[in-house]
């Protein structure tokens, strides 16, 4: 009896024992040890103070404060602070300062730090940087990358400025150029060369410094935007002949690329540091650092999110200088993901038919007829102002950025308003105003706003009927595409090209099979358009033919078309995301459904957004839809601050590469990737 309970004994014993290494292997598999690089305080004189995402408050920095990626640091009058980090880097933060940690990486031996510099002073001492390890300061014009040097940057009202103590920096333009985006779909290698062209490189020595002009950057920009942009028309006209694009390519990196160098060259002139100039560039300082350097560093130990100071001792290596001790904490792989914040709430509620959302890329713009009125927002989630007028009684337009205005039209009156503080600068009163939320458009230095009778514009000065385009009798949609603006008349059914040049129509469609209500989408070779009832329509208009192709899908468009690498993507009225290609033209795909509550009416205003390579829908699902096209993988990105799972309204916004949604209580949501 006793053989056999101990051999009972001994099976359970082998069974727990069995258990117990399954649950260890797994949770080795998920989890393991690894560093996490931090940097700290390790001076502060005066009022400084940090601002980290989790909190809405700035809180006062004392010596032995730890910073992580994301945080915002500033100072007030006759305040400095020193950073120290992981590879023993050292900054000094001058008064009257702000400083974004924009990224703060380790793996490995690989350190990549980048800091943004929104106003004052910082002085930096990198170490030198191991290989595929970066150190770069930005301002709003300019990218300083270092390999181990003394250096001071500076970002004033209107100017950036960079001098260099010892070792060498490289100094790089920070342009937008929204034309690449497109080449790179075409012609990767040669987008990458125009890119370098554009941004170029100074390297800058010691003794010697670098002024740059946030007014010379804004029209480079400009200037390069339009260069890019007839690289492209080129490379559009002859994308269809693998043999002609090549070519276009030979000639454009002879020709083109060469002449994009050198207007960009002459931006960027470095200078050598004068008598006068070391009493605005702090050099001295430096050798304060040296000194200050050797203090004492808190060593900490963080398990998961917590972190608490253990001791303090001194930590020396064989050069007697100290190092911030890494910050060790048991936590998941580092990886990519996408992480939604909440920024802000407005008060109001939103429709989820009638909210037309835009931006300028800095500022986002709402057009609620719900509200009747027009909210500007930041890009922290803070309303700016809002609009509000008695001609606002039907509110069915977007709102278009144009120069320092924006304009947008009701049913009753186009306005055009000052950007900065939506105070009217001009408005027109008008019968038959926009309907249906279609868009206006900017073409040849024009705002063309279409109505339900009439098609007006606006200069900048006054807003005036385009006489030469004959009354219709219900609403049209248009695109603008080089000198030309596509029309769609929703009750004649067809779509006629005006020609800026000739001031003329020059050319008129078929007609469709049914009324469309989106805008036409044109390429080099194809205009491919939606009707309500199903249609999918491509004309060749490389050869101006007035016939088409026709596509059949099971549900009506009037939601926007995108084309990206020769595929068109829309969403349909019954709520489902298709594909088709236009070069083909057959066989539809429908892909997946992207809205519980599909409505016609809610597509007039929620379109898709293209953003490297990913499409991008608010899902009355409350959460963002992504599509990669890339792999053809479709996302429903969690949106965990939407915890009562509110419709999302109108179309995403992109502003500094992150995604913008607003909800139906009208909450303002961030979205972007980065490591954790």
């Amino acid at each position: 009896m006793r053989k056999i309970k101990f051999i009972i004994f001994a099976i359970f014993l082998i069974i727990l024992l069995i258990f117990a290494c399954k649950k260890e292997t797994t949770t080795s598999t998920t989890i393991q040890e690894k560093k996490v690089i931090t940097c700290k305080a390790i001076l502060v004189e005066g009022n400084a103070f940090v601002l980290s995402e989790s909190k809405n408050e700035w809180e006062q920095i004392t010596a032995g404060d730890l910073f992580k990626e994301s945080d915002t640091l500033k100072t007030e009058s006759k305040a400095n602070v020193e950073i120290q980090f992981n590879d023993g880097s050292i900054i000094r933060i001058k008064e009257n300062s702000e400083l974004k940690i924009s990224k703060l990486y380790s793996k490995q031996n690989i350190n990549n730090t980048k800091l943004f510099l929104n106003s004052g002073v910082l002085l930096a001492k990198p170490e030198k940087q191991t290989e595929g390890s970066s150190f770069e300061i930005e301002t709003k014009s300019i990218t300083a990358g270092v390999r181990g040097t003394e250096f001071i940057v500076i970002a004033g009202a209107e100017v950036s400025k960079v001098a260099v103590n010892r070792g060498k920096v490289i100094i790089k333009k920070r342009l937008t150029i929204d034309s690449l985006e497109k080449i790179k779909e075409i012609d990767v290698e040669c987008a990458k060369e125009i890119e370098d062209a554009a941004i170029g490189e100074v390297e800058l020595l010691p003794n010697e410094k670098i002024v740059v002009s946030d007014e010379e950057i804004k029209n480079l920009n400009i200037k390069l935007e339009k260069d890019v942009s007839k690289i492209l028309t080129k490379m559009e006209n002859s994308k269809d002949s693998k043999e002609k694009l090549s070519k276009t390519i030979e000639k454009i990196e002879k020709e083109e690329i060469p002449n994009i160098s050198l207007k960009s060259s002459e931006v960027l002139k470095k200078e050598n540091i004068t008598e006068k100039d070391k009493k605005e560039i702090p050099i001295n300082e430096f050798k304060d650092m040296e000194k200050e350097s050797d203090k004492n560093i808190s060593e900490t130990t963080t398990t998961t999110e917590k972190i608490e100071d253990k001791k303090i001792a001194k930590q020396k290596d064989n050069k007697e200088k100290t190092v911030v001790e890494e910050t060790t904490t048991t936590i998941k792989e580092k990886e990519l993901v996408t992480v939604i914040d909440k920024l802000n709430n407005l008060g109001v509620s939103f429709s989820d038919k009638n909210t037309g959302i835009t931006t300028n890329g800095s500022y986002i713009y709402i057009a609620s007829d719900a509200n009747k009125a027009l909210f500007c927002i930041d890009s922290n989630g803070k309303l700016i102002w809002k609009f509000t007028n008695s001609k606002l009684k039907k509110i069915e337009s977007f709102v278009v950025p144009y120069k320092n205005f924006v304009v947008f039209a009701s049913y009753d009156a186009i306005f055009a308003l000052k950007a900065n503080n939506g105070e009217i600068y001009q408005s027109l009163d008008i019968t038959n105003g926009t309907s249906f939320w279609a868009n206006p458009v900017t073409i040849n230095n024009y705002v063309v706003i279409p109505t339900a009778r009439y098609i007006y514009k606006f200069d900048g000065n006054s807003i005036s009927l385009i006489n030469e385009i004959e009354a219709s009798q219900g609403q049209v949609y248009i695109t603008g595409w080089k000198n030309s603006l596509y029309i769609s008349d929703s009750l004649y059914q067809n779509i006629k090209e005006f020609d800026f040049n000739q001031n003329s129509i020059t050319w008129v469609s078929d007609n469709l099979v049914s009324s469309s209500y989106t805008p036409p989408l044109l390429s080099s070779k194809y205009l491919a358009i939606a009707d309500n009832d199903g249609n999918l329509y491509r004309f060749d208009i490389s050869n101006k033919s007035k016939s088409y192709n026709i596509l059949k899908i099971e549900s009506g468009v009037t939601s926007n078309l995108v084309l990206a690498n020769n595929i068109l993507y829309f969403i349909a009225k019954n709520g489902f995301l298709y594909s088709a290609d236009i070069n083909s033209f057959n066989n539809p795909n429908k892909i997946v459904k992207v809205d519980n509550n599909p409505n016609l009416d809610k597509y007039l205003t929620k379109k898709l957004i293209l953003h490297n390579y990913k499409l991008y829908f608010s899902s009355d699902t409350g959460n963002i839809f992504s599509y990669d096209i890339s792999n053809k993988t479709a996302n429903f990105i969690t949106n965990e601050k939407n915890s009562e799972k509110n419709p999302l309204v109108g179309t995403p916004v992109l502003i500094n590469n992150e995604v913008y949604v607003v909800d139906s209580k009208s909450n303002i949501y961030k979205c972007y990737e980065t490591y954790k």
